[in-house]
């Protein structure tokens, strides 16, 4: 069966050149589409997917950083609670900037090129900056204040340009961190032992901690529990399970140990946060 190909361009004018962006959730299957005359930068700003792009299958998370070129085309499937941030424009970046990018250090690697999509992950403190700069851009898109989003995209391009340069150094740790990463995110009910990480990720157990600490700004053991925590909000907030069923879907062995984690994190038990997330649904 042949594959569903639609191309797509921005539609928003800045001067001369054609730019938008947006922040969306994605709920369904985006079909396989081409970019043939623009340039498309993605940050996925919550939720997870699988991207299909250059014969790979990539799993998408919070923080990880898309740049698809002129010509190429990529699809997702399996999106849960998937948000991005969309930037695209038409190919003339130095045109929208007002000067000429080719002096900063990774710009070259990061935007050169067809028909491909470099796909790398943003830290914490990356994913903050940029997080702050895409949101500044959308807001003033609504203005048309042409002058502070080429100020904003400018300061955007470099920020993805060292980000993109700081993952192409550090590659071999990033992989093997992506690694294992991947593997919590889809285990993360269940029992991790910090030991089949470490063998995982070829590297020591106290190595792997510090790595993945300086990367992500947390440990993989507090990793998993952050994601137990959101998919604990979610089932509170939308099925019937008792808090001991939730418990216990979510690998903790002790239902008493979870409401005591739950409150820590959120500053409510967990029957207290389905009381409230009823009532802000019966306020709407």
């Amino acid at each position: 069966m042949p594959k569903k190909v639609f191309s797509y361009a921005p539609i928003t004018k800045v001067d001369d050149v054609l730019f938008n962006i947006y922040h969306h959730q994605v709920a369904e299957n985006v079909i396989e589409h081409t970019h043939d005359n623009c340039i498309e930068i993605t940050i996925v700003t919550g939720g997870t997917a699988l991207h299909h792009a250059d014969g790979e299958c990539i799993h998408l998370q919070k923080g990880d950083c898309l740049v698809t070129l002129i010509e190429g085309s990529h699809s997702i499937s399996k999106p849960k609670q998937l948000e991005l941030f969309t930037v695209s424009c038409t190919t003339a970046l130095n045109h929208m900037v007002g000067f000429n990018l080719n002096f900063l250090h990774g710009i070259r690697d990061l935007f050169s090129g067809r028909g491909k999509t470099n796909i790398f992950h943003l830290n914490s403190a990356e994913f903050s900056d940029i997080w702050r700069i895409v949101t500044q851009m959308n807001n003033l898109q609504s203005s048309s204040q042409t002058g502070e989003i080429r100020s904003c995209f400018a300061i955007l391009l470099c920020l993805l340009a060292q980000a993109y340069s700081r993952t192409l150094m550090t590659g071999k740790n990033q992989y093997r961190l992506e690694k294992t990463l991947d593997y919590i995110n889809n285990h993360y009910d269940e029992d991790i032992k910090l030991s089949k990480l470490a063998k995982l990720s070829a590297m020591s157990e106290s190595q792997l901690i510090r790595s993945f600490r300086k990367y992500y700004g947390t440990t993989p053991i507090g990793y998993q529990l952050e994601l137990r925590l959101t998919e604990s909000q979610r089932l509170l907030r939308e099925t019937g399970l008792t808090v001991s069923e939730i418990s216990y879907r979510l690998g903790f062995s002790d239902s008493n140990y979870f409401s005591r984690f739950f409150r820590r994190k959120m500053g409510v038990s967990p029957t207290l946060y389905r009381e409230n997330s009823k009532t802000r649904r019966t306020q709407l």
